[in-house]
Order: C-alpha cells, then sequence, then structure tokens
C-alpha cells in the first residue's frame, strides 16, 4: 500500500522557466566579469611590450648618437649629421663598428608607414656597403602608432632651433640629443638625453 503526499506535485513548469532565467543572468553577469578582466589584462600586457620596445629602441638609438663622429678623418672631416629633423635623424657614427672598420656607418633613424614593416625604423649602412641593414625598432600594430622626437641641445641645455641647425657648423655648438618615443594612442613614452662622446 502506498501513500501518498499531498505536497509530492513536483515543479511546474513557471518554476523551472524562472529558475533557468535566474541562473541566467547570474551566468551573464559572471562572464562579463571574467570578459572585462581578461580585456585589461590583454591591454596592459600590449602595452607593456610596447614599452619593452620602446626601451630597446631608445638604448639602440641612444648608443648610436652618442658615437655620432665625423664622416671622415683628416683636415676636412665632413658632417657628422646629414639631416637633423625633429622626427628623424640621419648621421655618421662610429657605434657597432667591425674590427676593420676605418670610417663611420651612416645611420637613420625615422618613422615610417610603409609596408611590409610600418613603424620606428633604425637603418644603419656601413661604409662600402651596397644596401643598407634596417630594423623595425617600434613596430606599428593596430591601435599602437609610434612617434619619435629629437631635440638637440648645446652645452648648456639650451635647443638647437631648426633655423639654427639651417646654418652650416651648427654642430659645434651640438653638445646632447634629446630622444623622446611615444605611442600615440596611450601616450606611453620613454625619453632620454644623450650627450655626444666625440666633439664635433
Amino acid at each position: 500500500m502506498r501513500l501518498r503526499l499531498r505536497d509530492d506535485a513536483g515543479v511546474s513548469l513557471i518554476e523551472m522557466v524562472v529558475a533557468v532565467g535566474v541562473l541566467g543572468v547570474l551566468m551573464a553577469l559572471v562572464s562579463a566579469f571574467f570578459l572585462n578582466a581578461y580585456g585589461g589584462i590583454r591591454d596592459a600586457s600590449g602595452l607593456s611590450q610596447v614599452q619593452q620596445e620602446q626601451r630597446n629602441a631608445i638604448l639602440r638609438m641612444t648608443t648610436a648618437l652618442r658615437y655620432a663622429d665625423n664622416s671622415a678623418e683628416g683636415s676636412s672631416p665632413g658632417t657628422a649629421f646629414v639631416a637633423a629633423g625633429d622626427d628623424s635623424v640621419a648621421f655618421y657614427s662610429r657605434s657597432r663598428m667591425a674590427a676593420n672598420q676605418t670610417s663611420p656607418s651612416l645611420v637613420t633613424i625615422s618613422v615610417t608607414t610603409a609596408q611590409p614593416n610600418p613603424g620606428l625604423v633604425i637603418s644603419t649602412l656601413a661604409p662600402g656597403a651596397a644596401q643598407a641593414s634596417s630594423t623595425v625598432a617600434v613596430r606599428t600594430e593596430p591601435g599602437h602608432t609610434p612617434r619619435v622626437a629629437f631635440t638637440y641641445l648645446n652645452a648648456e641645455g639650451q635647443t638647437i632651433t631648426a633655423a639654427q641647425r639651417a646654418l652650416a657648423g651648427w654642430e659645434r655648438d651640438l653638445h646632447s640629443v634629446r630622444v623622446r618615443i611615444v605611442d600615440v594612442p596611450s601616450g606611453l613614452g620613454v625619453d632620454e638625453t644623450v650627450v655626444l662622446v666625440n666633439p664635433l
């Protein structure tokens, strides 16, 4: 003989729908929280990579600038800086010279949008070489665009203006160069002032 309990009717369809709905809302809130946290971690990782590239690039750039030197030795030494712009520079440098190399290499630093490797490019042309070796120091990626700025300073720390740089012999006043690399959208940047080793 089976006894029937009065309240043994089970769960109604409405109760089941309400329970599934509440569970769905809770799951949506939890997943939104995790997706938001994951996006923040991904963004922070991307910015960290950008800053690391900037630090590596500024190290290479300042090393080359530190050893800027005249293009030739002797009574007519030639100019060390071929071009000295606010956002690009070309100069002769004795950094990273091969053992048998007597003349400095031509170093060019600029930001390019040219494919296949847009970004901050450092090119080095050794004497007698047919082609420069180029390195993309800071890549242009979606959401990250590098910009570089050069400020040329005299021994008193005053800026040598573009008009002054257009005059012959301006390099005699050049004491140091301030380099700044900035990631345009985020505003993250690194800068360093490098004192030139060789008097120009």
